[in-house]
Order: C-alpha cells, then sequence, then structure tokens
C-alpha cells in the first residue's frame, strides 16, 4: 500500500482533455480564427487559414508519392513555413513524422532512416544533393504546388496512433527512437496551455530544432490557444543578440531559452515577454535573477522526451539557491524509487525519478529490451493513464515544501547545452576509428560552460591525431556530441574492480596541452 503522502505530493491535478488526434484538434481550433496571425518569419506572415491550406498541398503531395496512412515520413528542413506546413500535412497524412535537425552527421542520418523504417524523406532543394534518403521516395518542398486546391480530406486518425518519433542520444553508439502518440501529444498540449494560461494575443518563440521535443511545446502553446509562432532564422538561433532583437521587434510573449543562451541576453530589453521557460539541464539561481521582472514568470521545467516533453513545473522565486523542479503537471504521478525501480523511498530522501501518465511515451523503437528496462509496471497506479511508470535515471527529492529537486544523473547520460548526451554512444564513435584502442570521455565545467572531455589511446604504432578524431566524429554525431578537448593517454587507469577509473585519467596523458577544437 502506497503512503498516502506519497500518494499527495506526487499526484499532479486531475483535469479532462480532448480525445482527439492532434491535427483534428488544431484544425478546429483554426477555424474558429481563420484569419489570426498562426506564423511569423523573418517579416512576413501567415494566417491560420493560410497554414491549413498548406497543410493540404503537403498531404496531396504525399498521397501523390504513393504515401498511405501508417507511413512514417522523416524531414530534414531548415526553419521556415515550410517546416511547420511539413510537420502538420504529415500528421493530416494520418502518418507520423521523423524530425532530422539540419545540422545532423550524415551516418546519424542514414540510421534515423533506416531505423524508423521511414517510408518517404521530406527535404529541401538545398540539401538535396546530400546522400541521405537516396533510396526512399522523395519530396522536395520547392516541387510541391502550394496553389492548387483540389486537396484530398484529412484523414481521421485514432488518437492511440503514433504522431512521431524523436531520436535522443543512445548507449549503444546509435541514438534510440522515442514514439508518442497523438494522445500525448493533444493532452501535453492541452495542460500546458492551461498551465501557462495563453492566450490568442501571446506570441510564443519557435526557438528549437524539430529534432529537439521542445519544439512540440512551442507548437503546443500557440496553436492550442490560436496565438502567433515566431520562427526564430538559424542564424538568429546562434546568435543571442539577433535573437533578443527579433524577439523584441515581433513582440514575443512566451519564450523557452536554453540556459547558454538566456545568460547571453539582455532581458531587461524584451519588455513584452511576460513568460520564459528554462529546462533541458539544471537550472541555477543566477538565471532566474537574470530573468525574473515584475511583469515576467520564469519557470523551471523537467521532463524527459519518453514522457512527451515536460512532466514537472516549477514557478521560479528569486532564490540564492537552484530552484526545485517542482510539482507534477495536471494527469501525471510521480514517485521517487530505489534501485530495484519500484520500492518507494521515504519523503526526504532521494531516489530515482519515476513517472506515470498519460504523456508516457509507447516505448522505443525496435528496442524492445531497453523498453521493457526503462517502462514498468507501476504497481501503485490508480487508474489506467498510470499503467507504466517509466524511470528516467534522474535522481530527485521531495524538499520540506512539497517540490521536487533535481540531484543529478544516476547513470553516464549528461546535459549539454540542454541537449541530452550518452557518453557511451560519444565513446563508441571513437571506437569506430581505425587507430583507436580506448576512449573514455568526461564532462568538465558547470553550468552553461559544460563541454566533453575525451581521453583516448591510440593502437601501438598508430598515430595520435586530434583532427582525424575530430572529423571521423563529424560524420557520426551531432555537434553536441562532438568533445571539445582530446587528450591521449599513456595507459588507461582502473580502481581495484577493474573499472576505469574516470576521475584519475587526467593523471596519465601523454605530458601535452590536450588538443582543442575550434569552431
Amino acid at each position: 500500500m502506497l503512503d498516502q503522502s506519497l500518494a499527495e505530493i506526487g499526484r499532479g491535478v486531475s483535469r479532462p482533455y480532448d480525445p482527439r488526434n492532434f491535427y483534428d484538434k488544431f484544425a478546429e481550433l483554426a477555424a474558429r480564427a481563420p484569419e489570426s496571425r498562426a506564423l511569423l518569419f523573418k517579416k512576413e506572415g501567415q494566417s491560420y487559414s493560410d497554414l491549413v491550406f498548406r497543410a493540404a498541398a503537403v498531404r496531396k503531395a504525399l498521397f501523390e508519392k504513393g504515401i498511405s496512412p501508417g507511413t512514417r515520413v522523416a524531414f530534414q528542413l531548415d526553419p521556415g513555413f515550410d517546416l511547420i506546413a511539413i510537420k502538420l500535412g504529415i500528421l493530416s497524412a494520418g502518418c507520423s513524422y521523423v524530425p532530422i535537425s539540419n545540422k545532423e552527421a550524415v551516418d546519424r542520418a542514414t540510421y534515423i532512416l533506416e531505423d524508423s523504417a521511414a517510408g518517404c524523406f521530406v527535404t529541401q532543394s538545398s540539401y538535396a544533393h546530400r546522400p541521405v534518403g537516396e533510396t526512399l521516395p522523395r519530396l522536395i518542398v520547392e516541387d510541391i504546388d502550394w496553389a492548387a486546391a483540389d486537396h484530398p480530406d484529412p484523414v481521421i486518425t485514432p488518437a492511440g496512433s503514433e504522431a512521431y518519433v524523436i531520436y535522443t542520444s543512445g548507449t549503444t553508439g546509435n541514438p534510440k527512437g522515442v514514439v508518442i502518440t497523438h494522445h500525448s501529444m493533444v493532452q501535453f498540449g492541452e495542460s500546458i496551455s492551461a498551465l501557462y494560461e495563453t492566450t490568442a494575443e501571446d506570441v510564443v518563440q519557435y526557438f528549437y530544432s524539430p529534432s529537439v521535443d521542445t519544439s512540440v511545446e512551442e507548437m503546443c502553446l500557440a496553436f492550442f490557444a490560436t496565438a502567433t509562432l515566431s520562427i526564430a532564422t538559424e542564424t538568429e538561433r546562434h546568435a543571442p543578440p539577433l535573437l533578443e532583437r527579433a524577439m523584441k521587434d515581433k513582440g514575443v510573449t512566451i519564450a523557452i531559452l536554453p540556459l547558454k543562451i538566456g545568460m547571453q541576453m539582455q532581458p531587461e530589453q524584451l519588455t513584452d515577454l511576460r513568460l520564459v521557460i528554462f529546462g533541458g539541464e539544471a537550472v541555477h539561481a543566477e538565471i532566474v535573477k537574470k530573468w525574473q521582472a515584475a511583469w515576467r514568470k520564469v519557470y523551471n521545467g523537467y521532463g524527459p522526451t519518453e514522457a512527451t516533453v515536460a512532466c514537472i513545473q516549477m514557478h521560479c522565486q528569486p532564490s540564492d539557491s537552484p530552484p526545485p523542479i517542482g510539482r507534477p503537471m495536471a494527469n501525471h504521478f510521480v514517485l521517487l524509487v530505489d534501485t530495484d525501480g519500484k520500492t518507494p523511498v521515504p519523503l526526504g530522501e532521494r531516489g530515482e525519478i519515476a513517472v506515470a501518465g498519460p504523456g508516457i511515451a509507447q516505448g522505443y523503437l525496435n528496442r524492445p529490451d531497453l523498453t521493457a528496462e526503462k517502462f514498468v509496471i507501476n504497481p501503485h497506479a490508480r487508474d489506467a493513464t498510470e499503467a507504466v511508470f517509466y524511470l528516467t535515471g534522474d535522481i530527485g527529492r521531495w524538499n520540506a515544501d512539497g517540490f521536487l529537486e533535481y540531484h543529478g544523473r544516476g547513470d553516464d547520460q549528461v546535459k549539454i547545452n540542454g541537449h541530452r548526451v550518452e557518453i557511451s554512444e560519444i565513446e563508441n564513435a571513437f571506437l569506430q576509428h581505425e587507430d583507436v584502442d580506448f576512449a573514455a570521455v568526461i564532462c568538465e565545467g558547470t553550468g552553461e560552460e559544460r563541454f566533453l572531455h575525451a581521453f583516448v589511446r591510440a593502437h601501438e604504432g598508430r598515430p595520435t591525431d586530434a583532427k582525424a578524431y575530430w572529423s571521423a566524429l563529424q560524420k557520426r554525431l551531432p555537434f553536441q556530441m562532438i568533445p571539445r578537448k582530446i587528450s591521449f593517454l599513456t595507459e588507461v587507469p582502473v580502481t581495484r574492480s577493474g573499472k576505469v577509473d574516470r576521475k584519475r585519467l587526467p593523471d596519465f596523458t601523454i605530458p601535452e596541452p590536450a588538443k582543442e577544437a575550434h569552431a
């Protein structure tokens, strides 16, 4: 029997949610405000009726390619109007989408296409030369007839159907696909919009790559309130002063930002911004103080991709201590469990954060072993929505005020600028190089200054060429997973139990400065 105090503190409020699929809900809301501004990009805008029409053009183009409902459709596109239309068009065709970052390494992009069994690849003419998806039916966005009027009707998709598959860093050397349903997507969108009290007057910043699940939150916040989604350009995403200027000029009222970007901006200039959310990595006290204002709320958002973007939220107040991650969102149940993955720990003690609720993913694509390990039966379920716990691997503790604190990872996964990174995937990528005998990667620095440092031992007689290693890694890994520094080892230090002693790695390096990558 679960202790009543754990049940009370661990459950979010109950609220009903729409049983329809995501596109049906979007289309119904768009029909209520057809001339309202849906999108902003650079100096141009599009209405909700424009967006519905363009999604229909995508749907028609997919059907003309022979793509049938239930197909996974992958895409790789730059930020812009087309990106949003493609996502909605795929969903309206009864398909699910598989986003690939426009900066993705060719080998990793190819793996995602193969592992997901994508039936179509959507891209743009400037990327058509890339050796990605060459064996699949290709749809080039510039070839879509955006003016065509004879559109097929949207496909009525059950809410329990797959909506998207987002790939995250994996421990096997390859990324793993997280499968999210329309049901999870809709309930999350409704819950987060209600929590942040989004209205049609809001302008929501669209900052993240579609390969990062935070982009789903940005889209939901805007569309579930028929508000405006303001799309950042690729340049703005990597230049905080330019992003700040664009947000000010377009009157952005809600933004979700990485800590590193937030620390480089001047929030006092953003007088329209009423709400800013930080997440994806541990939020520190400094960022809260920097962004707090009389007219602005600061939130700490927590949640793995496996729980549909976010499941715990905290309205932060200025303090000298890092803010907690907060309380469970609506319809979610959070329990801290012991190392067995099921025994609750008492209030005030640390345990692994286990999450149940309608946002929990279906599991990992093609990974029944890992799905069974991480998605477990919840013996304390109150109803069917709580039937499965996702074991996050994160360590938490309930504080005396009833808020959940984050106490780091229980494994070798780290966060770099908001990106989830499995250390073992990087190490495996090093070992694919014929010259490498051993590789270990550690995370150094704190906060937004964290970076990856690789320690490598080459096979006897083989060269120690950092530039060659970086070049090879760029073909296999996304940029956030490429170590900034590489040091070469004379030998590998081990503990008494024979495991690699990561703390002593710096003591066994060749006596020369570590090679550092330069952007």
